[in-house]
């Protein structure tokens, strides 16, 4: 039968719950309290005086007064008080039920329906069952924005959307504020969420290049802008130097910086090159001259597409690679098979800021005696306007006979 259990730390709380509830941890209705507490079985009433049946009649014993033996027997006649053994026991007349006893129904619904006190919210029906948590739905969409704001902050092609994002999340936050005061719940989601689109905001705005490395590395870049066309010293001697653009560069000492693009000459050797075919690699049975090449993203922001100067060495037009030798005799590119292809070669690439990528040119030999090479790589090939001179000594060409 449900009965009502009170709170044991306020004592004003009090929750009606069934019969089977004892040992439950339920909460306290008293919104002063609201304390978890274990349903203690509840507190015996006290019965009324049994019935004893005599002589065809009954009568009420007063089991908690001290009742003579001489009482007793005058209350009950047919029951011997002072003498419990087996050879004592009366029997019961005919007709007549056993001396039961009974307990008062009046005094059951009296001690089973407790009214709460008028000033305490109402006994809850179900205390046993889980109270339903209600997620802060605006803090929580604001810290979805503020971990994307985070996310884009740190990209460098997409960070100017950071600071709408943060933006965005402030206002949610703002809203999750109001809606957790209104109900008394979700307060801490709401703060974070403040704290995550608030901090990025004032980093993005104030100190962007603790977010992005990219942008710390742009507002470090010098006032002044690099020249379009430079000669760059590679051997640790001499100073760089503005280009003409029809002058020619010594690759055995300097690379060529055109705008965020750095150009040099790695090597420039004759040997046999490396060939894959149907699924096999061997080495080529002539020798060729191979020219390889390294270059570099000196930008800040821009990624260099890359398309392979090899795939320019037979265009046709001024965007052609040329290579001559000091008498002006050009020297063809090497040609394979349609199924024959070089061992490492790529066609295109990306070279992302403070990034290098190397490549190779494969050429016929020289036909004559020549003192140096000139070589052409054109801009387009990785994205600027006009071309990479090289001058190359033939004392820097390696396997020469």
């Amino acid at each position: 039968m449900p009965f009502v259990a009170e709170c044991p730390y306020c004592r004003v709380g009090k929750v009606r719950v069934p019969d089977g509830a004892v040992g439950w941890s339920v909460p306290c209705p008293n919104p002063d309290c609201g304390s978890y507490f274990t349903v203690a079985p509840p507190p015996k009433q006290p019965t009324t005086s049994p019935r004893v049946v005599v002589d065809g009649g009954s009568k009420l014993v007063n089991t908690s007064a001290s009742l003579s033996p001489a009482a007793l027997e005058t209350a009950a006649p047919s029951v011997p008080v002072n003498q419990p053994s087996a050879s004592s026991a009366v029997e019961e007349p005919q007709g007549l039920e056993p001396a039961v006893e009974e307990t008062d129904s009046e005094a059951e619904e009296s001690s089973s329906s407790v009214a709460p006190p008028s000033e305490l919210r109402p006994i809850i029906a179900d205390p046993w069952k889980p109270t339903r948590r209600v997620l802060n739905a605006p803090a929580a969409l604001a810290l979805l924005c503020g971990a994307a704001a985070l996310l884009t902050a740190s990209l460098p092609g997409v960070y100017v959307a950071s600071i709408p994002l943060a933006g965005l999340g402030l206002l949610f936050s703002l809203g999750g504020i109001v809606y957790a005061v209104g109900r008394e719940k979700g307060m801490v989601l709401a703060v974070i969420a403040t704290a995550v689109n608030g901090l990025t905001l004032l980093m993005m705005l104030v100190a962007p290049g603790l977010v992005n490395p990219h942008l710390a590395m742009e507002s470090e870049k010098p006032s002044f802008e690099l020249p379009k066309l430079a000669s760059v010293p590679t051997t640790g001697k001499g100073e760089g130097r503005i280009l003409e653009e029809a002058e020619w560069t010594d690759a055995s000492n300097a690379a060529i910086q055109r705008e965020d693009v750095w150009v040099k000459v790695a090597s420039t050797r004759i040997e046999r090159v490396g060939l894959e075919s149907q699924g096999r690699r061997l080495l080529s049975d002539q020798r060729y001259l191979v020219i390889r090449v390294q270059l570099a993203n000196n930008g800040v922001a821009r990624a260099i597409e890359y398309k392979s100067w090899r795939e320019y060495q037979n265009a046709p037009g001024p965007s052609r690679v040329v290579l001559q030798d000091s008498a002006g005799r050009t020297i063809a590119a090497a040609g394979f098979p349609a199924d024959t292809h070089l061992v490492g070669a790529v066609r295109e690439a990306r070279i992302f800021p403070d990034k290098s990528f190397d490549d190779f040119l494969v050429f016929q030999l020289p036909a004559g005696d020549y003192q140096h090479l000139d070589l052409i790589l054109p801009g387009q090939a990785v994205g600027v306007q006009g071309d990479f001179r090289f001058r190359i000594p033939r004392s820097t060409v390696r396997g020469a006979p």
